[in-house]
């Protein structure tokens, strides 16, 4: 059995690509909709936070 092609974990495989969210392992980011995960959790709401993921962006106070 000849295994010389088989990658090996999941390092630089692209399994899909999405509009919701990015992930840098090699700087350690998680992005979601544009916007890093560190800034959403410390300045976002879980509604707003839930919002932005459901409509593709922050909401108004009226639109929560």
């Amino acid at each position: 059995m000849q295994t010389s092609g088989i990658p090996r974990g999941l390092e630089d495989v692209v399994v899909t690509t999405s509009a919701i969210t990015f992930i840098d392992g090699r700087q350690g980011r998680l992005i979601y909709r544009g916007y890093d995960i560190r800034e959403l959790a410390r300045f976002s709401t879980f509604e707003e936070t839930a919002y932005l993921l459901w409509y593709g962006h922050l909401p108004k106070p009226v639109e929560l």
